[in-house]
Protein backbone atom coordinates (compact mmCIF):
# COMPACT_ATOMS: atom_id res chain seq x y z
CA UNK A 1 0.00 0.00 0.00
CA UNK A 2 1.31 3.37 -0.91
CA UNK A 3 0.84 5.79 1.93
CA UNK A 4 1.77 9.35 2.58
CA UNK A 5 4.58 8.42 4.96
CA UNK A 6 8.15 9.20 4.00
CA UNK A 7 10.02 5.98 3.37
CA UNK A 8 13.79 5.52 3.26
CA UNK A 9 14.11 3.74 -0.07
CA UNK A 10 17.84 3.06 0.08
CA UNK A 11 17.53 -0.32 1.86
CA UNK A 12 15.04 -1.41 -0.81
CA UNK A 13 17.28 -0.59 -3.78
CA UNK A 14 18.79 -4.08 -3.85
CA UNK A 15 15.37 -5.73 -3.67
CA UNK A 16 13.97 -3.46 -6.40
CA UNK A 17 16.96 -4.15 -8.65
CA UNK A 18 16.55 -7.88 -8.14
CA UNK A 19 12.81 -7.81 -8.88
CA UNK A 20 13.23 -5.59 -11.94
CA UNK A 21 16.23 -7.50 -13.31
CA UNK A 22 14.65 -10.93 -12.83
CA UNK A 23 11.26 -10.03 -14.29
CA UNK A 24 10.02 -8.45 -17.47
CA UNK A 25 7.75 -5.66 -16.28
CA UNK A 26 5.49 -4.51 -19.10
CA UNK A 27 3.27 -2.20 -17.06
CA UNK A 28 2.58 -0.75 -13.64
CA UNK A 29 -1.12 -0.69 -12.83
CA UNK A 30 -2.01 2.25 -10.58
CA UNK A 31 -5.40 1.45 -9.02
CA UNK A 32 -7.72 4.31 -8.00
CA UNK A 33 -11.34 4.16 -6.88
CA UNK A 34 -13.40 6.11 -9.40
CA UNK A 35 -14.80 9.33 -7.98
CA UNK A 36 -12.93 9.13 -4.68
CA UNK A 37 -9.41 10.41 -5.24
CA UNK A 38 -7.68 10.32 -1.85
CA UNK A 39 -4.57 12.17 -0.70
CA UNK A 40 -2.69 8.87 -0.93
CA UNK A 41 -3.85 8.45 -4.53
CA UNK A 42 -2.62 11.95 -5.32
CA UNK A 43 0.80 11.10 -3.95
CA UNK A 44 0.93 7.64 -5.52
CA UNK A 45 2.43 8.62 -8.85
CA UNK A 46 5.08 10.75 -7.13
CA UNK A 47 5.86 7.75 -4.91
CA UNK A 48 6.26 5.52 -7.96
CA UNK A 49 8.59 8.10 -9.50
CA UNK A 50 10.73 8.28 -6.36
CA UNK A 51 10.77 4.51 -6.01
CA UNK A 52 11.28 3.53 -9.67
CA UNK A 53 12.49 6.74 -11.36
CA UNK A 54 10.86 9.12 -13.83
CA UNK A 55 10.99 6.53 -16.62
CA UNK A 56 8.27 4.55 -14.81
CA UNK A 57 5.66 7.00 -16.15
CA UNK A 58 6.00 5.46 -19.61
CA UNK A 59 4.80 2.16 -18.13
CA UNK A 60 1.89 3.31 -15.93
CA UNK A 61 -1.77 2.62 -16.66
CA UNK A 62 -4.26 4.08 -14.19
CA UNK A 63 -7.01 1.59 -13.39
CA UNK A 64 -10.21 3.19 -12.12
CA UNK A 65 -12.44 0.77 -10.23
CA UNK A 66 -16.14 1.22 -9.63
CA UNK A 67 -18.85 -0.51 -7.59
CA UNK A 68 -21.84 0.24 -9.80
CA UNK A 69 -21.88 0.30 -13.60
CA UNK A 70 -23.37 3.82 -13.66
CA UNK A 71 -20.26 5.13 -11.87
CA UNK A 72 -18.21 4.13 -14.90
CA UNK A 73 -20.36 6.36 -17.11
CA UNK A 74 -19.17 9.45 -15.22
CA UNK A 75 -15.44 9.07 -15.94
CA UNK A 76 -15.45 11.80 -18.60
CA UNK A 77 -17.18 14.24 -16.25
CA UNK A 78 -14.84 13.27 -13.40
CA UNK A 79 -11.82 14.03 -15.59
CA UNK A 80 -13.20 17.39 -16.71
CA UNK A 81 -14.10 18.47 -13.17
CA UNK A 82 -11.01 17.29 -11.31
CA UNK A 83 -7.77 19.04 -12.21
CA UNK A 84 -5.74 16.82 -9.85
CA UNK A 85 -7.05 13.70 -11.56
CA UNK A 86 -6.43 15.25 -14.95
CA UNK A 87 -2.82 16.07 -13.96
CA UNK A 88 -2.32 12.55 -12.64
CA UNK A 89 -3.40 11.11 -15.97
CA UNK A 90 -1.29 13.59 -17.93
CA UNK A 91 1.80 12.40 -16.07
CA UNK A 92 1.22 8.86 -17.29
CA UNK A 93 0.40 9.63 -20.88
CA UNK A 94 -3.38 9.74 -20.44
CA UNK A 95 -3.55 5.96 -20.17
CA UNK A 96 -6.43 4.64 -18.09
CA UNK A 97 -8.87 1.78 -17.92
CA UNK A 98 -12.04 1.18 -15.91
CA UNK A 99 -13.30 -2.03 -14.38
CA UNK A 100 -15.55 -3.37 -11.69
CA UNK A 101 -14.13 -3.29 -8.17
CA UNK A 102 -14.50 -7.06 -7.89
CA UNK A 103 -12.85 -7.56 -11.29
CA UNK A 104 -15.14 -10.39 -12.31
CA UNK A 105 -15.99 -9.15 -15.80
CA UNK A 106 -13.93 -11.18 -18.27
CA UNK A 107 -14.46 -8.64 -21.02
CA UNK A 108 -13.00 -5.83 -18.88
CA UNK A 109 -10.04 -8.01 -17.94
CA UNK A 110 -9.36 -8.91 -21.60
CA UNK A 111 -9.51 -5.20 -22.47
CA UNK A 112 -7.00 -4.45 -19.70
CA UNK A 113 -4.65 -7.16 -20.97
CA UNK A 114 -5.01 -5.74 -24.50
CA UNK A 115 -4.21 -2.26 -23.16
CA UNK A 116 -1.06 -3.62 -21.49
CA UNK A 117 -0.05 -5.29 -24.76
CA UNK A 118 -0.58 -1.99 -26.63
CA UNK A 119 1.53 -0.18 -24.03
CA UNK A 120 4.30 -2.75 -24.52
CA UNK A 121 4.10 -2.17 -28.28
CA UNK A 122 4.04 1.62 -27.80
CA UNK A 123 7.21 1.26 -25.70
CA UNK A 124 8.92 -0.45 -28.66
CA UNK A 125 8.62 -3.88 -26.99
CA UNK A 126 10.85 -2.67 -24.17
CA UNK A 127 10.24 -3.68 -20.58
CA UNK A 128 10.75 -1.34 -17.65
CA UNK A 129 14.34 -0.96 -16.46
CA UNK A 130 15.80 1.33 -13.82
CA UNK A 131 18.39 2.70 -16.25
Amino acid sequence: MIGSQEIDLEPLDHVIDQVVNENEIHAFIFVVRLGQLTDEDKMGIEWLQRFFGDQVLSFVITLFTYEREEECDTITDDLKNNSVLEQLLEKCGGRYHTCSKIMNNQSEMRELIDRIKRLFTDNNLQCYTRE
